[in-house]
């Protein structure tokens, strides 16, 4: 199992933009083969800032999800609201 936390920054005015286009990416992404979780989070007291908590069967289901229609049009629509650059942290469980 691999597991991915994204942090997503917005701009300020762009919180709203930004949580209506999470929607068809988190439920498209749900309905994926080897999609395990795919939960998106709000940071209290910070709105501009969003945490995707990710578990993905594999790295092949990753890297199909990164291909799809539903992510690429995210990630172009995306572009423009976020304050700075998506981080992502790939691990994998310890303990």
């Amino acid at each position: 199992m691999i597991h991915i936390t994204a942090v997503i920054k917005a701009k300020p005015d762009t919180v709203q933009a930004l949580t209506d286009i999470f929607k068809p990416l988190v439920e498209a992404t749900r309905m994926e083969e080897g999609c395990k979780r795919y939960d998106l989070h709000q940071v209290m007291n910070e709105a501009t800032t969003f945490i995707m908590m990710e578990e993905w069967q594999s790295q092949e289901s990753i890297d199909k999800h990164n291909q799809s229609a539903h992510f690429q049009q995210f990630v172009a629509d995306a572009k423009p609201l976020l304050a700075e650059p998506l981080q992502a942290y790939f691990t994998e469980q310890v303990l």
